[in-house]
């Protein structure tokens, strides 16, 4: 791969999930992590990998290999969905749960990572990316093809400050879950094609070869 993989999917793509189907599965997420954070552990390696779709719709959160009581130290953790606090002050809280699952959405909605993932580039290259994130979320979320109310969700799941990102209680009694856009925005709903599969599973190959747990780092 040469080139930045482009997962946009803008809103004349036919392959995007209505809003709908994508609050239901990500309802059962946040009430996993709203359970879970009721100990005052976190699972700390939130990606799409670890969440287990039943031939009934229904979501399991797997790989509990860095789940942690929180704050803790932590350097560990999968590139793509690493939140903004693990690269600057190299520890962990329950917020760090809420900006992977942010990513996740992020993804789910629009079919690509916000920062996205770019040949050649180093660790340190994406580091900086998402500590400048204070800055370009915002217009990063601002240009995804979805709802007002989806944009407001993932403004406050990917807020740079730990200490003011939203909560997994407070996430799903968002305005969102009330009123999700029901219809994709052009076609009738249908999976992604399998060379949208493997464009997402070459973004995560890359991602893999950047990650601070990889053999190579």
């Amino acid at each position: 791969v040469d080139t930045l993989v482009d997962l946009h999917l803008d809103e004349n793509s036919e392959f995007q999930l209505s809003e709908s189907s994508i609050a239901s599965f990500f309802a059962q997420l946040l009430k996993a992590l709203a359970h879970l954070h009721t100990f005052n552990v976190a699972h700390l390696d939130l990606k799409p990998d670890n969440l287990l779709v039943a031939s009934d719709g229904t979501i399991r959160l797997c790989d509990f290999g860095l789940a942690a009581r929180v704050p803790c130290d932590r350097a560990a953790h999968t590139l793509l969905t690493c939140a903004p606090e693990i690269f600057k002050l190299r520890k962990a809280f329950l917020a760090t749960d809420m900006w992977a699952s942010g990513v996740i959405l992020f993804l789910l909605l629009t079919g690509y990572f916000p920062h996205g993932v770019q040949s050649g580039e180093t660790m340190s290259d994406f580091r900086e990316k998402v500590l400048d994130s204070k800055y370009s979320m915002p217009k990063i979320i601002s240009q995804a093809h979805v709802s007002d109310s989806a944009k407001d969700l993932l403004g406050k799941l990917l807020d740079c400050n730990h200490k003011t990102r939203i909560t997994a209680k407070q996430a799903l009694e968002h305005k969102w879950f009330k009123s999700p856009c029901t219809k994709p925005k052009t076609h009738a709903e249908k999976l992604i094609k399998t060379k949208r599969l493997k464009n997402i599973a070459k973004t995560v190959m890359m991602a893999a070869r950047l990650s601070p747990t990889s053999k190579k780092q």
